[in-house]
């Protein structure tokens, strides 16, 4: 009677430590609908970090419209931008290289230009500091892709400094842009100069 009696305890035992099938669904089914919440939890908060991203870029770019350029730095804007020619070009890379002054100044008025994000902010500095016609003379990297003039060259605009400050504009307003994000757009940019220029010359 005392086997019996130990063997039904046991037995009590082992059943209290098994699992309950519909206890486990439960938990599954709770998981799982947890597990949505998060999802749903994660996107809304994606959503508010690109508006607050949205709104710091337009607060910025607010202040920098506010920002007033002397007379000297204004003339020469007006004069070589967009830049519509090698000389206007070479201008503009020695003033980058010799005068801080106005290496700043341009640097905020890019920062002014309108774009709510990356693409749209590349594609209106470019446009803006490039002419329709001088932006046919531009590859990334100086190569000619047209079949019809393999040899010829083209300006390197990887290598220019007004670029490299077109980048840091970028990165300044916004942050977390990756430099292939970056790229990408500017190449998309390069793709369509032609077409540009075409619809320039129509108008």
């Amino acid at each position: 009677l005392e086997l019996e009696g130990i063997e039904m305890h046991e037995e009590t035992q082992n059943n209290s430590f098994a699992p309950n099938v519909e206890t486990l669904s439960g938990i599954e089914k709770w998981l799982v609908h947890l597990k949505k919440n998060q999802v749903v939890l994660n996107q809304k908060l994606d959503m508010i970090l690109e508006n607050q991203e949205f709104i710091k870029v337009h607060i910025h770019s607010a202040r920098h419209d506010e920002i007033s350029f002397g007379n000297d730095f204004l003339e020469l804007y007006q004069k070589l931008i967009p830049i519509k020619c090698k000389q206007d070009l070479i201008e503009v890379e020695n003033l980058l290289t010799n005068e801080l002054t106005f290496k700043v100044n341009l640097g905020k008025r890019m920062f002014g230009y309108s774009g709510e994000d990356v693409g749209r902010f590349m594609k209106q500095v470019l446009n803006s500091i490039f002419s329709a016609h001088f932006s046919t003379k531009i590859s990334y990297t100086g190569k000619c892709h047209n079949k019809t003039t393999p040899n010829s060259k083209k300006v390197a605009l990887s290598l220019l400094k007004v670029y490299n400050l077109i980048t840091e504009t970028c990165h300044k307003k916004f942050p977390n842009c990756s430099h292939e994000l970056i790229r990408k757009q500017t190449d998309s940019w390069l793709r369509h100069c032609t077409q540009r220029l075409n619809q320039h010359k129509q108008r």
